[in-house]
């Protein structure tokens, strides 16, 4: 977990999508403060997607 996050002294939790860090709990609160989780997490939205076929 540690060497995937990049942070030697990263303690739990720490999110990924896949092998893919996103970051570490404080990070998610504020992607859920900021209303921003789905980039957070790296998943693709409707409206992501939507403006990619376009």
């Amino acid at each position: 977990m540690r060497s995937k996050a990049g942070k030697p002294d990263a303690i739990p939790p720490q999110i990924f999508n896949g092998e893919d860090y996103c970051g570490d709990f404080e990070m998610l609160f504020d992607a859920i403060e900021n209303e921003e989780v789905p980039k957070f997490l790296k998943i693709a939205t409707r409206d992501h997607v939507a403006s990619n076929t376009s």
